[in-house]
């Protein structure tokens, strides 16, 4: 009863989700490698996942994986069912893993998988697997050459001293005030002297000649 059960809920949702086609994620695989397609869910633990694969010949299911470890298979081949496997992970999130052991050409296509809430069946968004395909090569990021720096004249003008600039001033003025000191007192010795009369001139010369 289970199985059939299950196995009509599954092939109900197979018609009516025919027409989704959006692929969130895109798997480039290797043939005969295997392909690991994850499906996350929020914090409630679901008891089981459903797998479906829609290709260019329409929507089908694969095979309903319980938590528990079972299986109900919609496909009939014993050899396809060997490659088709399920698992689940929990952590923050429940996270549902699809592995496709061998991978081969007719195993592309756009996969789903769906989770029974009470009556409702949620799918996810599609992540499409191309078997032995390349992964296209990324072009290089571009960037934003930067705008040349405007050429400017450099200028004329000196700079104005600020303090602190040397110590030539405070040199200068005391010496030149030095300077002026002496010569004005050369002038007046020489003046002084240009005014005594003679004969004093005379008696000062022999004084020192006598004191010599």
């Amino acid at each position: 009863m289970e199985y059939l059960g299950v196995l009509c809920l599954a092939c109900f949702w197979t018609a009516a989700a025919g027409k989704m086609i959006k692929a969130s994620d895109i798997y480039y695989v290797n043939l005969y490698a295997t392909a690991s397609i994850t499906c996350e869910w929020g914090e409630k633990s679901p008891s089981g996942v459903f797998w479906y694969r829609q290709t260019e010949e329409g929507f089908q299911f694969l095979f309903h994986y319980s938590v528990t470890d079972k299986y109900i298979y919609g496909i009939d081949a014993p050899s396809e069912q060997e490659r088709f496997k399920g698992s689940k992970r929990d952590s923050i999130k429940t996270i549902f893993i699809l592995k496709i052991l061998r991978v081969q050409e007719k195993d592309a296509g756009i996969y789903y998988c769906g989770v029974l809430n009470r009556t409702e069946l949620t799918l996810s968004d599609g992540a499409e697997l191309r078997p032995g395909e390349t992964p296209p090569t990324l072009p290089p990021p571009t960037t934003t050459p930067r705008k040349p720096t405007p050429f400017r004249c450099p200028s004329r003008r000196r700079p104005k001293p600020q303090p602190g600039w040397g110590c030539g001033p405070l040199v200068l003025w005391p010496l030149a005030g030095g300077l002026s000191a002496l010569a004005v007192a050369w002038v007046c010795t020489l003046y002084y002297f240009s005014r005594l009369p003679k004969k004093c001139r005379h008696r000062f010369t022999k004084r020192t000649r006598e004191l010599r």
